[in-house]
């Protein structure tokens, strides 16, 4: 009974102190989490949980005893995760997903929020919506077919310079239509009067220009193919032979007959020529005055002669007459007369006009050389401008020398130039013109000549640039430009003044041709094998509290903002921030310590400057590491501004310091269609990849800022990471 007695005082008081008790619940049991203080709710049965629910739920709130509970249930609208196409921002769970408000696009799948900076080109049907905005974001920028259908890389084929073209966002382009390659030809084969007649191969140019033609040497197939065996089939073929210099003299009427009647054998290389038996020779053909085109030209010494083909005859006339009088007559000489004439007139007249058209050679003038005019119109031409010139010095054709009555170049007009006056200006005219007798050279359309370098021009390693279009081989291609600066190393130019069309300057920034790699077992970069390690990436190095001495901490985004609004000239200074990363001493315990070993993976990943080291120590493979202008130590590790300068920048349009506000896109294509172009010329080159780019700006004592390459977006990130890396040089 006593034992009773103290169990059951036991449970009262149990019971008594358990009124304030703290009663807690593991998190999931009874859907709730946290811990209930006081008495647990009778009042509120259902509300199970005692804080908010995620962002994903609804909530629904009882209040009972002073407390609030919570019943949650999902939203309407979310959107099922996991959904390769979004990234969710706020909670998720497999059973309710995420809340269409949390819901965003996928940016590293759908990157483009349009395809503005992508001329020509068409968002591609595969796109992504932001649940709550309805904005969309597209996989790729897409040059369409119907205008752009050719990629101009069929045998036969390259790229045309004068057709439409378009770049979508993955670098290839498209062509409205193609142009032959050299060895190719636009003429049939079969009037080809080259030789080679015979078709090998063809390919469709596009846009109605027809067709590329492949031709191999003639095929003799008979003996009746007159000369052909000895010439085509027996020695290479001239490009000066043609069906009448065989013998196939007489030009086709339309019928394939021979003045005889018989069937003409017909010139393989063009139908239009036959060869007849009896076929005349220019001396038979009347009228013609050269039958030879040396004498042609003698005569006619500013002239060109060729063959006038189908010479007309003289008509034959044949004129058939009959004639039948028959006059009878009776005379009565009484004064009763009578006469009675009897006339018969039968005339009968058959007249045939036949013209013999016989075909031969004659020469005649077809026209005046190059250099010689036969009318004041044409000397006009040759100048660009209204003149009194004369022709002097005819041939019998007419055909001579443009003079003009005036004694200097200045004379034809207020913009025309002596050769003395356009030293260092560029003219898009000149003629070597007779002046009064004396013949000088004159210009016109003359501009000073701009000089330096223009955005997307190719970089050499003498110091040189110039376009793509126009690139050398004979010099080593070592970079892109993609920044201009009045001075080597100052503020560079806003991406709208470099991109402006003419825009040159002395001075800039060039990046290299290729993503620098490292070793995938050390992280080591080797400056002898730059671009074709294992690992395709660069750790950045310097972690665990390594505040670099004398750099900017840029620890927001409302800093990074400030920063490109005052142009902070250290966001555009890689070289030295390069320099000073390089130099810095690492303060991370394991590397002060001895725990990672100089030349380990976790040595080059947490303690070594290896970003900055790898950048000094970089240089193209093809030019020595002691080259003045591109060896080891001319290149550095860009600056975030100079990053987003290479993506293109408009920084009036900036919000935000991490975002993509005020990234255009337009220096990235325009360095990216260089190095496709060099890339086609078996330059070792690569556009850029869209991907996180390091840059040589600190954030923090761990953090550096990087530019994503995909869609321009400005962050920072722990320097043990690794990112892709390219290299920059000022010139």
């Amino acid at each position: 009974m006593r034992k009773l007695c103290v169990i059951c005082l036991f449970l009262t008081v149990l019971f008594a102190f358990s009124v304030n008790a703290k009663v807690c619940f593991l998190p999931g049991v009874f859907a709730g989490d946290g811990c209930i203080e006081g008495e647990v709710s009778v009042g509120c049965s259902g509300f199970e949980r005692t804080s908010p629910c995620p962002s994903n739920y609804s909530q629904e709130t009882c209040s009972d005893n002073g407390r609030t509970y919570y019943r949650c249930t999902c939203k309407s609208n979310n959107i099922p995760m996991p959904d390769s196409r979004y990234r969710c921002l706020g909670s998720y769970d497999s059973s309710c997903g995420c809340a269409a408000a949390d819901t965003v696009c996928n940016t590293s799948i759908y990157s483009y929020e349009s395809c503005d900076a992508y001329a020509g080109t068409v968002a591609n049907s595969d796109f992504c919506a932001d649940p709550s905005t309805g904005k969309r974001h597209y996989k790729s920028c897409d040059c369409p077919e119907s205008i752009y259908p050719y990629d101009c890389k069929e045998t036969g084929l390259k790229e045309s310079r004068l057709a439409q073209k378009c770049k979508d966002s993955s670098g290839k382009t498209a062509y409205s239509y193609c142009d032959c390659i050299d060895s190719w030809t636009t003429e049939p084969c079969s009037e080809n009067s080259s030789g080679c007649n015979t078709l090998l191969d063809d390919a469709y140019r596009g846009g109605n220009m027809g067709y590329c033609y492949s031709c191999g040497p003639a095929t003799c197939a008979n003996a009746q193919e007159k000369n052909l065996t000895a010439v085509f089939c027996s020695v290479t073929p001239t490009t000066n032979t043609n069906c009448y210099s065989l013998g196939y003299t007489t030009l086709d009427n339309g019928t394939g007959l021979c003045a005889d009647g018989t069937e003409g054998v017909k010139c393989i290389f063009d139908s239009k020529y036959m060869f007849c038996e009896g076929q005349l020779s220019g001396d038979n053909i009347s009228g013609c005055t050269y039958v030879d085109k040396a004498a042609c030209e003698a005569t006619n010494i500013h002239s060109f002669c060729d063959i006038d083909y189908g010479y007309d005859m003289e008509p034959d006339y044949d004129s058939d007459m009959d004639s039948d009088y028959d006059a009878d007559a009776d005379y009565d000489s009484d004064m009763d007369s009578d006469y009675d004439a009897d006339a018969d007139y039968d005339s009968d007249m058959d007249s045939d006009y036949d013209y013999d058209y016989e075909y031969g050679q004659c020469y005649v003038p077809m026209g005046c050389k190059s250099g010689y005019y036969s009318n004041r119109s044409a000397c006009d031409s040759l100048i660009g401008t209204t003149s009194n010139a004369t022709i002097v010095n005819a041939d019998a054709n007419g055909c001579g020398e443009c003079q003009y009555p005036v004694s200097d170049c200045s004379d034809l007009g207020v913009n025309y130039k002596n050769e003395s006056e356009i030293v260092g200006m560029t003219c898009s005219n000149s003629a070597r013109v007779n002046l009064s007798g004396t013949y000088k050279n004159c210009y016109w359309g003359c501009e000073d000549e701009i000089s330096g370098c223009a955005l997307g021009d190719v970089y050499y390693s003498d110091g040189s640039c110039g376009s793509v279009d126009e690139y050398d081989s004979s010099k080593i291609a070592i970079g892109v430009v993609f920044a201009l600066s009045a001075e080597k190393g100052g503020m560079p130019y806003t991406t709208a003044e470099a991109e402006a069309e003419g825009f040159r300057a002395e001075h800039g920034r060039v990046i290299n041709l290729r993503n620098l790699t490292s070793d995938s077992t050390t992280y080591a970069f080797d400056p002898e094998n730059p671009y074709d390690n294992s690992d395709k990436s660069l750790y950045f190095g310097l972690y665990g509290g390594t505040d670099v001495s004398g750099l900017t901490n840029y620890e927001s985004a409302a800093l990074m903002l400030t920063g490109f609004q005052n142009d902070d000239i250290e966001l555009y200074s890689g070289k030295e921030n390069t320099a000073k990363f390089a130099s810095a001493t690492p303060a991370y315990s394991s590397c002060t310590n001895g725990s990672y070993t100089v030349g380990t993976a976790n040595y080059n990943q947490y303690c070594a400057s290896t970003a900055a080291k790898a950048a000094i120590s970089f240089y193209p493979p093809e030019v020595s590491s002691s080259d003045a202008i591109a060896g080891a130590g001319n290149w550095y590790l860009p600056a975030i501004g100079e990053l987003a300068l290479l993506y293109g920048i408009d920084v009036s349009k900036m919000t935000s310091g991490t975002s993509t506000s005020g990234a255009t896109g337009t220096t990235k294509t325009i360095v990216n269609n260089t190095l496709t172009a060099l890339a086609s010329q078996k330059v070792d080159a690569a556009m850029l990849t869209d991907g996180y780019y390091w840059s040589s700006v600190e954030c923090a004592s761990n953090t550096s800022w990087l530019l994503v390459f995909s869609n321009g977006y400005r962050t920072y990130y722990s320097r043990r990471s690794s990112g892709y890396f390219r290299v920059a040089l000022e010139f």
